[in-house]
């Protein structure tokens, strides 16, 4: 068995929960942010880059409106035995699963015949590629404590359901099937191959059996890195599909849960569809995509005023492996092509919503808040010497001049700190600054920041006095007769 090292610096939940930051306008820096009618997406200008198919994928090249699915699947799960002595009776119990399900066993040596079959290979651990830190990757329902345990496992029975794509929902329920009889003999735990997870007996039933086998949501993962500057998504697991996995760049910490939310929605629409809707583009509309799950998110798309609708273009790319001998993904960019195409895209499909702006007066409590700030801000300069720090996420507010020759404060998320000044992703929406929008790359003085909130990878946070201040002034203030 051999699969391909992840190249995924952080691992994101499906749905991430990120805290929106609000801009406010003169006087009140800690505000609550922005509310821009969502206007529609531009139209694209003609593209005259090259076309090319998966049989011929060129770095760069639109991918062509051709069906894209291989036309052979292999579906993959390690049963990871923990005692040798189980070897001979999990080995029964996974012959009578797969008899069960009526999927034929490859007999070892032989060829696959294109149809249905389950080849099934024995070793330690180290023989299927299933280091340690593979198997720790993306643990489910495993304790810490556990994990040990896991990476301690005697044997490695290696599953591969073997079919035409058009058998797919049969073999992933069959693989799925078989997979569990074998752990629950054994006593031991599951390795899913497309997507790197490691499931305990209970976990992997509850996840995979009698789930719908087309559901993308269900079936693959999203893992995000730090490129140069910003985040890149991927998902992991449309080889279940026979689809090439697809590759978002240039995301902000702010727009995570948006992009991840869209990037799966391209996916799943890419599975029902099984090709591009035209060459180098990919039309997504929430509403005719299957699973029920997606009712939801138009629901509240269209409250929010978002079209529920998406129009990506498509290239052929080698994402952030700059190594590989030749480009397997696919990856996904607005139409419009500017530094905040990405962050107008997500607004004008799920919807930029309604925001209130609270007018608050200045006073010496937050006028020595910002002080402290300040100070505290430039003691972390060192942690960004390098660039910003895998799952870091900072966050500064500052005044930018309005077009009436008042003051805006709007927060600004981090791509990078050079000396006194700090560069990044305005996140808020002017009101009165007709030049600037959401998404804009901007700087700003650390002399001009009035207030910042640091996120660290184990989740705990520091900043933000003055919003606390802000708010609790709001709180305590009279309401209007």
């Amino acid at each position: 068995m051999s699969m391909p090292a992840p190249r995924f610096a952080t691992l994101l939940a499906l749905i991430v929960a990120v805290a929106g930051c609000k801009s406010k306008k003169d006087g009140d820096p800690a505000g609550s942010g922005g509310g821009r009618a969502v206007a529609p997406a531009d139209a694209a200008p003609a593209d005259a880059r090259p076309v090319a198919g998966p049989d011929d994928p060129v770095e760069g090249a639109r991918v062509a409106a051709v069906p894209l699915a291989a036309p052979t699947l292999a579906i993959e799960h390690a049963v990871l035995v923990p005692a040798a002595k189980d070897l001979e009776a999990t080995g029964q119990a996974i012959l009578a699963a797969a008899k069960q399900r009526g999927l034929p066993v490859l007999a070892p040596d032989a060829e696959p015949t294109g149809e249905p079959q389950l080849m099934i290979t024995v070793g330690t651990l180290a023989e299927a590629e299933l280091t340690p830190e593979r198997l720790a990757l993306t643990p489910r329902g495993i304790a810490e404590a556990d994990a040990g345990k896991v990476a301690a496992a005697a044997h490695a029975i290696v599953l591969t359901a073997l079919g035409p794509t058009a058998a797919r929902e049969r073999l992933d329920h069959d693989a799925n099937a078989i997979a569990l009889a074998g752990a629950r003999r054994a006593r031991g735990w599951i390795h899913d191959g497309a997507t790197f997870e490691t499931f305990s007996v209970e976990a992997f039933e509850a996840a995979r059996r009698d789930v719908d086998a087309l559901d993308v949501v269900e079936r693959v993962m999203v893992h995000s890195g730090r490129g140069e500057e910003l985040l890149f998504l991927e998902t992991v697991g449309m080889s279940r599909y026979g689809l090439p996995d697809l590759f978002l760049d240039g995301v902000t910490q702010l727009d995570v849960e948006r992009a991840v939310l869209m990037l799966s929605a391209a996916a799943q629409a890419l599975v029902e569809l099984g090709e591009v809707t035209q060459a180098g583009e990919l039309g997504v509309e929430l509403a005719t995509l299957t699973p029920p799950r997606w009712k939801d998110t138009v629901a509240s798309a269209r409250a929010a005023g978002g079209a529920s609708g998406i129009t990506w273009r498509v290239t052929w790319s080698k994402g952030d492996n700059a190594e590989a001998t030749s480009p397997t993904l696919l990856e996904l960019a607005p139409l419009r092509d500017d530094p905040a195409a990405l962050r107008y895209a997500l607004d004008s499909t799920l919807g930029a919503g309604d925001e209130e702006m609270v007018m608050v007066d200045r006073d010496p409590e937050l006028v020595a808040a910002s002080a402290r700030a300040r100070a505290a801000l430039a003691k972390l300069a060192p942690m960004f010497a390098e660039g910003v720090p895998t799952g870091t996420t900072l966050m500064v507010k500052a005044p930018f001049a309005t077009d009436d020759g008042g003051v805006e404060y709007m927060w600004v998320e981090a791509t990078g700190w050079k000396a006194d000044k700090i560069a990044g992703v305005l996140a808020n929406e002017p009101f009165d600054i007709a030049s600037l929008h959401s998404g804009d790359r901007v700087e700003v003085t650390l002399a001009d920041v009035y207030d910042y909130t640091l996120e660290r990878p184990d989740g705990t946070t520091e900043g933000g006095e003055t919003s606390e201040i802000i708010e609790r002034k709001h709180r305590a203030a009279p309401a209007a007769p």
